[in-house]
């Protein structure tokens, strides 16, 4: 069985699917990629951000809500796409964290399209020790 279903689109094909919804779902903006983890004080999450800069991104805290938000820019405005795999368009990412954070100590840098996110846990959802007498 021959599964030509895989193979290469020809450029009549891809004139045909140029205004298709499938073909623009699949060069919909994907959700970029997050790791979140956590030390003793400090929850940190990094963010694939290839080709932004922290002008394109926005993040939002609030109690134990992190967002993460932004546009990626349409570089290729100006002539038609054949193949359109990079995102383009606006993204959102939401996480409900485990504690509050300090949502004024949070930090965030941005380095050849990672954001790396610090929140400091807020004091009182730190673990207190209590001396026993």
């Amino acid at each position: 069985m021959k599964f030509t279903h895989f193979a290469a689109p020809d450029a009549r094909t891809l004139d045909a699917l140029s205004g298709s919804s499938l073909l623009r779902s699949l060069a919909a903006p994907q959700a970029p990629a997050v790791n979140i983890g956590e030390t003793d004080g400090t929850y940190h999450i990094t963010v694939e951000l290839p080709g932004l800069s922290g002008e394109h991104v926005n993040v939002d805290v609030q109690g134990r809500t992190v967002s993460i938000h932004g546009a990626y820019p349409d570089t290729d405005a100006e002539h038609r796409s054949l193949v359109a795999e990079r995102s383009t368009g606006t993204f959102a990412r939401t996480f409900q964290l485990p504690l509050p954070v300090d949502g004024n100590a949070v930090t965030a840098a941005f380095d050849k399209g990672i954001l790396e996110i610090a929140l400091p846990k807020a004091e009182e959802s730190k673990v207190k020790r209590i001396a026993i007498n």
